[in-house]
């Protein structure tokens, strides 16, 4: 799934002569992770921004559902 989203990044950056510095990936759970996946294809990228819901197993919050942020700077 992500080699489809870095095809697709690769032509607007040869085609639209689009920056990787400008281009900002969002995504919500697996998203998230697939966004990740751009980043590690694409080290370029302007940002990279992950969100995912989960429920915490361990810590203050055990058994209560938890916000996770990963952001790419």
């Amino acid at each position: 799934m992500h080699d489809y989203f870095v095809s697709n990044l690769q032509a607007l950056n040869e085609q639209r002569k689009a920056r990787y510095s400008d281009m900002h990936i969002i995504g919500h759970s697996l998203g998230a992770h697939v966004a990740g996946y751009v980043g590690e294809r694409i080290a370029s990228l302007g940002r990279i921004t992950g969100k995912s819901i989960v429920t915490c197993e361990i810590g203050p919050c055990s058994g209560k559902r938890c916000s996770m942020h990963m952001h790419k700077v």
